[in-house]
């Protein structure tokens, strides 16, 4: 007897196929050959009502799977029913067996609602092929049988959950993992995941009529990323840059979308020394915006393949010191500085096309199995 779960009152959903081609333009556009594609509908998991670089780039891949001719949709999931998932994955719930229902939900962030994709509303069913961001690695089992596709963002969000999940789960032959970093990719390899896809995301920031300005016009300031996820002392590494480098600081942290935007085209430097679970936003938002960089050298900072930063920009975090010291010739000379960092920001630039390639690899139809709700370990 099916087992059916409801997150929310409405009517039951009924499951069909369709069969798409690409917007022929679209395609071309971002060197994605036409093809017609057979697939069964795909349905991202993520936080509602969250404004971060995980979210988003959920809003981003299900825009992406829609303008090349699949079905995708979000599953919205708030604190509340994500507990309830939980739950009922505590008790042996597979979603092969039952069925879950989930109810309808606003549009909450006004800078999502410009990408193409629906919510998902309905009952589940094993025809749907899950993407399930790391943050959700512990329902896993829920999806047991069926086809899914695990996206490692901030790989940290998952560290938690590995101790919790056999981590089996993350071998069957119907998972498969896309990952947003190559320090995400080593993490899941590590955990013996052999076939790896890459899935990354793209920038996205505030335009004005006027465009940023040079980063040598700029006053003589840069941004210090500040809060919990940050070891350095931003207060002492702001009044060294005052004292003995004459340089202005803002500190970022608990600011909104458009005044972290303002502080990035007012500032020569941005300062981010946070764990970088994942390629963050706030360093690609700076490049992007015509500014000079700074990371940490640890996560997805760690090397030259994620930010393609040289070594010189990924800094230890032990010698505030030190940190001043390259601050403050990075705010004397810019444009040798804006030069050495000219493939990070064409990185950047380029990360849009990149992605929409990325998607259509990953999501060719043939590369999928056919879910029928069996588990045919």
């Amino acid at each position: 007897m099916e087992t059916q779960y409801s997150l929310g009152f409405l009517p039951i959903w009924k499951s069909h196929r369709r069969v798409n081609t690409c917007y022929s333009s679209y395609c071309q556009w971002y060197g994605v050959s036409q093809i017609w594609f057979i697939m069964q509908k795909i349905v991202i998991l993520l936080p509602f009502g969250k404004r971060s670089g995980g979210p988003e780039a959920c809003y981003q891949l299900g825009d992406a799977l829609n303008r090349l001719g699949m079905q995708a949709e979000l599953w919205l999931i708030t604190e509340q029913e994500l507990e309830q998932l939980v739950a009922v994955r505590n008790q042996g719930f597979r979603l092969r067996q039952g069925s879950i229902a989930v109810g309808q939900k606003p549009e909450v962030i006004d800078e999502y609602r410009h990408y193409q994709v629906r919510h998902f509303v309905g009952t589940t069913h094993p025809g749907i092929l899950f993407v399930i961001p790391e943050l959700y690695l512990l329902l896993l089992p829920i999806f047991e049988g069926l086809n899914c596709l695990v996206w490692w963002l901030s790989v940290d969000n998952a560290l938690p959950s590995l101790s919790m999940l056999n981590l089996n789960y993350l071998r069957h032959p119907r998972v498969r993992h896309a990952v947003q970093s190559s320090y995400a990719q080593r993490v899941v390899e590590a955990l013996g995941v052999v076939a790896v896809e890459w899935l990354g995301d793209y920038t996205v920031v505030e335009t004005t009529d006027a465009p940023p300005p040079l980063v040598a016009q700029r006053p003589r300031r840069v941004a210090l990323v500040g809060g919990a996820k940050v070891l350095v002392d931003m207060q002492a590494l702001s009044d060294q840059l005052m004292q003995h480098h004459a340089i202005d600081s803002v500190i970022i942290a608990g600011m909104q979308r458009s005044e972290v935007y303002a502080a990035l085209r007012s500032v020569r430097v941005l300062l981010d020394v946070g764990k970088f679970p994942g390629k963050d936003r706030l360093v690609r938002e700076a490049l992007a915006l015509g500014g000079l960089v700074v990371t940490s050298a640890m996560g997805a900072a760690a090397g030259e393949t994620d930010f393609a930063l040289d070594a010189v920009y990924r800094q230890p975090l032990e010698d505030v010191r030190a940190l001043a010291a390259l601050l403050a010739h990075m705010v004397d000379f810019p444009e040798f500085h804006y030069a050495a960092q000219q493939k990070a920001r064409l990185r950047v630039a380029e990360e849009k096309q990149d992605f929409m390639k990325e998607v259509f690899s990953v999501f060719h139809s043939t590369l999928w199995q056919e879910n029928d709700g069996q588990d045919n370990r």
